[in-house]
């Protein structure tokens, strides 16, 4: 069946994309970018992209890198500039921002709340 073949393809495709994503989140990864990647038109990625995720692609990619953040807050004591950095937001303000949106408060809040005690040696 031509159509199952199809669908599998395409199966396989977003999954080789999503580890594009994983591996390349921290750097300035564009929508063009992802599409060149998978060989595809800018405008059909973003239908095929959004078919699989039901989110656009800068949503995916801002809520991946957010959840980054939020493992780095908890996990480090990196300070939150070079958290945002380090998932790939140029944008400071940006970043803060949206972490707001997506977890109703900053990320310093976040921190405070959600910080893993260190681990001490026995």
């Amino acid at each position: 069946n031509n159509g199952a073949l199809s669908q599998l393809a395409q199966i396989q495709k977003m999954k080789s994309l999503l580890h594009f994503i994983n591996a390349n989140y921290m750097n300035s990864l564009t929508l063009q970018e992802a599409a060149s990647f998978c060989g595809y038109s800018a405008s059909y990625f973003m239908k095929f992209f959004k078919a699989f995720t039901s989110s656009t692609f800068v949503e995916y990619l801002n809520h991946y890198r957010l959840e980054k953040a939020g493992e780095l807050l908890r996990s480090t004591d990196l300070t939150v500039l070079e958290i945002s950095e380090h998932v790939g937001f140029e944008n400071h303000s940006y970043f803060i921002r949206i972490f707001k949106r997506q977890y109703g408060i900053t990320p310093r809040k976040y921190r405070l709340l959600h910080k893993e005690p260190p681990v001490l040696p026995m």
